[in-house]
Order: C-alpha cells, then sequence, then structure tokens
C-alpha cells in the first residue's frame, strides 16, 4: 500500500493496473453481499453496500489505469484504502 513512509521504500507487488482490477473486484464482491443479505440481515447488507461504495468511489477518483475522474494520486488512494 502507498501512503505510509516505509511504504515508499518497499518494492512493490502488484503493479497499479493490477491493483485497480482489484479495486473493482472488491466494490462488485462488497455489492454482491449486499444483495445475499438484503433479505437475510439488513445491517449486514447496509455496511457491505456502504463498503462497496466506498472502495468503488476511491477506485473511481485515483489517477490509475482504471481510474475515471483522476482527482488524487495513487499514494493517497493507499491512504484512504487504510481508512476504508
Amino acid at each position: 500500500m502507498a501512503g505510509l513512509g516505509f511504504d515508499d521504500r518497499a518494492p512493490r507487488l502488484i503493479s497499479s493496473k493490477t491493483h485497480s482490477i482489484i479495486d473493482y473486484i472488491h466494490a462488485g464482491t462488497n455489492f454482491a453481499v449486499a444483495a445475499i443479505f438484503r433479505n437475510k440481515d439488513r445491517k449486514a447488507s447496509y455496511a457491505a453496500f456502504a463498503l462497496g461504495l466506498s472502495v468503488l468511489g476511491n477506485a473511481l477518483m485515483t489517477d490509475y489505469e482504471l481510474g475515471v475522474f483522476r482527482l488524487y494520486s495513487f499514494k493517497v488512494h493507499g491512504m484512504l484504502d487504510y481508512g476504508v
């Protein structure tokens, strides 16, 4: 993850493009879980949906290969990933 001081010196294990693909899969998985739990556990469904929205929003606004709005850098994306 980008964003912390020690991470800037660590080797990159995956590319930013691979990271962006994983972000979209992560968001989609959370939306699927929200749909599965819709009738069984409303709180779990809302939590999964909220997590999916936050991951999707972060992915859409990051300046990397599959980012759409490109409002902030990949380093800021990493800091927000820790928060999510």
